[in-house]
């Protein structure tokens, strides 16, 4: 009922989720109880959607949101710095599962949550991969394909920000395939070419033309 609710209000405030204060008290409980916890969640929307999955080659698209607390910034506790270095909330980086035939939506196959610290550490860069922010590309997508344990070929979807060596080393298996945008011109084998240049020679494969809402 509670995720019907947020889909059709398009909310997650218990006021406008519940109709009656009984189930106001009843959705509060529920978010309070020691039991559900964030990781629960996202494993229980996993095991659905790999319930869907079987069978399907799946891609797997990635991507990071912030959300902003700042205008209630007075009642919440434990959280960090977003994008603009100043007001509070935290990151979220879901992994979503999309049929590759159909293009129809599956549902929620990962999903990394994290709080950003005030200050990156000094030696942020020789840091290993997993200590960085960046790992959520990783992560995320090894416990979405972990999930997934039926679907026989899945791509995983990154832009930009996920160019980065670890994905293309780690991700990579005999039913796991990435399509990440780049954004660095990486040497390609030991013959000096590079990327953008042999991307450049290449003959155009086709196109497909698409609606994208604003």
């Amino acid at each position: 009922m509670v995720l019907e609710r947020m889909f059709a209000r398009v909310s997650t405030g218990m006021r406008r989720l519940a109709d009656t204060r009984a189930e106001k008290v009843a959705f509060t409980r529920l978010f309070r109880n020691r039991h559900v916890s964030t990781q629960e969640i996202i494993r229980t929307a996993a095991a659905r959607t790999a319930e869907l999955a079987g069978g399907r080659h799946v891609l797997i698209i990635e991507d990071s949101s912030e959300i902003n607390y700042e205008a209630k910034a007075s009642r919440k506790r434990g959280l960090g710095r977003v994008g603009n270095g100043t007001d509070i909330g935290l990151f979220v980086h879901p992994a979503l599962a999309v049929d590759a035939v159909d293009g129809s939506v599956l549902g929620l196959a990962g999903a990394t949550i994290w709080r950003r610290e005030a200050k990156k550490a000094d030696d942020y860069q020789a840091l290993p991969i997993e200590a960085k922010e960046s790992h959520k590309w990783i992560g995320t997508a090894k416990a979405a394909c972990q999930a997934l344990t039926d679907a026989p070929q899945m791509t995983v979807i990154g832009d930009r920000e996920a160019d980065i060596y670890e994905v293309f080393a780690r991700l990579p298996d005999e039913r796991t395939h990435v399509l990440i945008r780049a954004v660095r011109d990486r040497a390609l084998g030991t013959r000096g070419e590079r990327l953008f240049g042999a991307i450049a020679k290449t003959p155009e494969a086709g196109r497909i033309a698409f609606e994208l809402q604003a």
